[in-house]
């Protein structure tokens, strides 16, 4: 193809050059480029040729008024929709440098697509499914017929069924609840021993105390005191006066020595053993003691070990001072050996053994110490032997049946009281029935149990 030339037709050229001019751009112009104007080759420069890649002649007309001359573009070429289109692709995705360990993106698949639905037409329609119907045999699965009779007997049945079901509630219920009451008593009872008859104890107590301290300021002390003979009759006084006050030190007792022996006497603290030396005198002085119950004033008594003293203050308030022997020891109940007058002046305190059983009796033995004086030489005898004293023991064992009339009638009131109990409260209110039934069922219980511990046989 040859290489297209630029005419350019100046008309400041003088106009001895336009006529020069004129010859080389006609030689140079070649044919007359199509749609341009039909009129004569205009006189032009020629400006030698354009460079490459450039197509376009411009054109300045000499004349003045005459427009510009632009060749129209070049045709594109017509391509063919099929075949000519060039093929496309996208070009590579650029992949990341990845660390091996810890840039491995993790996958997820793509969401599904949602379908686009119209709001009216588009939404399903929903029907439940039905409900399977069960094959029915026809001989045996065919409901039973009924008349009017058959449905009154089988209503009453079922009542009667009612009415026995409900009874038979009404009688469980009525068993759980008195069994569980008379579980509630025997634990109330069972603390009532260790802890209830402690506090009677104490405040018992409290009042021999007084009672000791008046008698000792009724009698004057005597200077030069000395045990009274063995032999010199003492007349036993009534059960439950107070008589001495013994102190163990080891074992932290200090407690009013009554006389006699029986339940009521021994609850109140340590009993003397009626016919036994007295207090102040010669002999063998016996006491007896609770190890559980009661205060268990001679809970210790197991503790005491040869060469502690015990001290013993009459009424006369001579202090007089007894040193254990031997170790304690155990005997059977029925041996009452250990009472009797051995010929010498000892102290035996007895008490239940082991702890909570009154199988044993457990003994101690101090022999008697003069003030100033050294303790004997001779051993205490602990051999059966001795002469026996007329000792009156009481409340040792067995029941107390005097007392059954009174544990009946206490029982009896309770039974009322607890059958009825619901009938009052309903009667006397939620708040009265507090101030009014807790108060009467409080006296009943310490009172069934202040005789149950009288009526059973002694414990500990």
């Amino acid at each position: 193809m040859p290489t297209p030339r630029v005419t350019e037709v100046q008309s400041s050229l003088p106009a001895d050059e336009r006529g020069s001019a004129v010859n080389r751009s006609a030689l140079a112009s070649g044919p007359t480029p199509p749609g341009a104007d039909s009129g004569p080759i205009r006189p032009g420069i020629d400006l030698g040729p354009l460079p490459s890649g450039d197509e376009t002649a411009y054109l300045v007309s000499p004349l003045p008024g005459r427009e510009l001359f632009r060749p129209p573009p070049a045709p594109v070429p017509t391509l063919d929709v099929v075949t000519d289109i060039p093929s496309w692709s996208p070009p590579p995705a650029r992949v990341p440098a990845l660390d091996v360990v810890t840039d491995i993106p993790s996958w997820s698949p793509p969401p599904a697509p949602v379908p686009a639905l119209d709001v009216v037409r588009d939404v399903p329609s929903w029907s439940p499914h039905p409900a399977p119907v069960p094959a029915l045999d026809v001989v045996t699965d065919l409901p039973p017929l009924t008349t009017p009779g058959s449905a009154t007997r089988s209503h009453r049945q079922g009542r009667a069924h009612a009415k026995r079901v409900g009874r038979r509630r009404e009688v469980l219920i009525t068993a759980s609840t008195w069994v569980r009451n008379i579980g509630a008593l025997l634990i109330l009872f069972a603390v009532w021993q260790l802890w209830g008859t402690a506090i009677t104890q104490h405040h018992s107590q409290d009042a021999l105390k007084q009672q000791f301290s008046a008698r000792v300021h009724a009698h004057a002390v005597t200077a030069g005191f000395s045990l009274v003979p063995a032999t010199t009759p003492w007349p036993s006084p009534p059960d439950g006066i107070p008589i001495a006050v013994i102190d163990i030190p080891k074992i932290n007792v200090s407690q009013v020595v009554v006389s006699g022996t029986n339940e009521s006497d021994l609850s109140k603290g340590p009993g003397h053993y009626s016919g036994t030396a007295m207090p102040g005198q010669a002999g063998n002085i016996a006491i007896a003691g609770h190890r559980t119950t009661h205060g268990a004033p001679f809970n210790g008594l197991a503790n005491l070990a040869p060469g502690d003293p015990i001290y013993l203050t009459d009424i006369y308030g001579h202090r007089m001072t007894y040193v254990v022997a031997v170790a304690p020891y155990p005997v059977q109940p029925s041996n009452v050996s250990v009472l009797n007058y051995f010929g010498d002046n000892r102290l035996t305190l007895t008490t239940c053994n082991p702890e909570f059983s009154a199988r044993q009796r457990l003994v101690v033995v101090a022999e008697y110490q003069p003030p100033g004086g050294a303790r004997p030489a001779h051993p205490v005898a602990l051999t059966n032997g001795g002469r026996p004293y007329r000792v009156t023991i009481s409340g040792e064992a067995g029941w107390n049946t005097s007392l059954f009339p009174q544990v009946f009638v206490v029982v009896g009131l309770l039974l009322a009281l607890g059958l009825t109990n619901r009938r009052w409260s309903r009667m006397l209110g939620r708040e009265s029935r507090w101030l009014v039934l807790v108060p009467i069922w409080t006296a009943l219980l310490v009172t069934l149990f202040q005789l149950l511990t009288s009526f059973l046989p002694a414990a500990a």
